[in-house]
């Protein structure tokens, strides 16, 4: 059997990284966890998995792009001050009625929704 391709195993290994942290995670975080392969390589994976809508951007409002996997459909409640990010899931009926307002919005103005996110910004209790 032939070798993996080298983009293959960077994939495998910057998604399992990006699965096993508990949070959004940036770039730089996943090249000190994955010191194995270079910046260039970090940055053609995340765009490898993104386009494969394996894992999708989280903007907590500090100007640093973070990655998480798309296992699950949640939203973030994000601190202003410490830039906490809490993971928060909304109830099915709650779910509903967003994605009534998402089909109104794309009806409306003629759009053809691919994905959306949802953050809450503020302070967290120990900021406040």
């Amino acid at each position: 059997m032939a070798p993996m391709p080298r983009q293959s195993v960077a994939k495998n290994i910057v998604y399992k990284t990006i699965t096993n942290i508990s949070g959004p995670i940036t770039a730089a975080e996943i090249q000190r966890e994955c010191s194995q392969f270079d910046r260039a390589t970090i940055y053609r994976t995340l765009n490898t998995l993104k386009k494969d809508h394996l894992i999708r951007i989280v903007e907590i409002g500090d100007g640093q792009i973070r990655y998480e996997t798309c296992m699950d459909h949640h939203h973030h409640l994000i601190c202003t001050k410490c830039k906490a990010t809490q993971r928060i899931e909304l109830s099915p009926a709650d779910e509903k009625r967003l994605k009534k307002i998402q089909d109104n919005f794309q009806n409306e103005f003629h759009f053809n929704f691919l994905e959306h996110s949802l953050e809450f910004f503020g302070l967290c209790t120990k900021c406040k």
